[in-house]
């Protein structure tokens, strides 16, 4: 199961390759690389701490890597996975030393980053213009508070993190529009599931779903394509998918209007689509969503890319 390297000169037309295929497949599992947390969160912080510390880090820190992984509805049971490698400089950068440690020992090529990286700025643009045509995605994440706020700083121009949670709780939902998943979340709820305790890999593992050959942890595209097997797995086990919550943040997502009874298997529409902002729910509101396994559903065939 293949997952396409993508570096300056080629971040382009594979950016084209993502859009195109996004009218087919409708759930776009994300994670991220990043240099490491500036500020440490204590472990039983409240919420307001939490994303203090949270906006801290994202507002002055760069992403090394994007990872996403498309994946349908299950009827084909098709993925598609992509690795965004990011210009990166030590010499210039902030970053956690410990952390930039670990990620060299699992295999992320600082060197290669800073002479062959995507140029933030530009990428940013690409892919903040690509978004609004589809409004209609499942974004799937696991442990996911800091993958989407790198994201929502990615398509806001790079301006900081919204001031207070509510403020993000607010606007992350808004603006990527859909639903927003966190597995780790919905595993909280699951005594067979561990209660949300394992990490990616061990999950992935007491469900029997291996990381395929190609990539490895604390890689951004292995890392996506992991989390995409793992969620259509606890789909074929009927388990319940909580979505408009984040692990580690009691705060729940607010729900834009027209996206409450949004199907799992609706497709984007060809037309941009703006969102008004909805207030929020009453606070520790999770929404469970079944998501129906299919009569005939494989984890690992991969369709060739899907082009206009």
């Amino acid at each position: 199961m293949g997952i396409r390297q993508v570096w300056g000169k080629n971040f382009k037309e594979e950016l084209q390759m993502v859009h195109s295929a996004l009218y087919k497949y409708n759930f776009l599992s994300v994670d991220t690389e990043f240099p490491g947390c500036l500020r440490r969160t204590p472990r039983l912080a409240g919420d307001d701490v939490r994303y203090a510390d949270m906006k801290y880090n994202v507002d002055n820190t760069r992403l090394l890597q994007l990872g996403l992984t498309l994946s349908d509805d299950g009827n084909r049971g098709a993925f598609m996975s992509w690795e965004f490698n990011f210009a990166f400089d030590l010499g210039k950068e902030s970053y956690n030393e410990d952390s930039v440690r670990f990620l060299k020992k699992n295999g992320i090529d600082f060197d290669k980053l800073r002479s062959d990286g995507i140029n933030w700025d530009e990428f940013r643009q690409e892919f903040a213009a690509l978004l609004p045509w589809h409004r209609n995605l499942t974004w799937v994440t696991f442990h996911g508070s800091y993958d989407l706020a790198y994201l929502l700083k990615l398509v806001t121009n790079n301006k900081p993190l919204p001031p207070a949670l509510p403020d993000f709780t607010r606007d992350l939902p808004a603006i990527l529009g859909g639903r927003i998943i966190d597995l780790k979340r919905s595993a909280q709820f699951f005594h067979q599931l561990k209660n949300g305790e394992l990490g990616l890999e061990e999950l992935g593992r007491l469900l029997q779903v291996e990381r395929p050959a190609g990539g490895g942890a604390h890689n951004a595209g292995s890392d996506s394509l992991l989390t995409a097997l793992v969620f259509h797995r606890m789909r074929c086990r009927r388990f319940p998918i909580v979505h408009g919550c984040l692990y580690g943040l009691s705060a729940p997502l607010a729900t834009p209007p027209g996206r409450a009874n949004l199907s799992a298997a609706t497709h984007s529409t060809p037309t941009p689509t703006t969102t008004t902002v909805m207030p929020l729910p009453a606070p520790a509101v999770c929404h469970r969503v079944y998501f129906a396994p299919p009569a005939a559903f494989s984890l690992y065939p991969l369709q060739q890319p899907y082009v206009n």
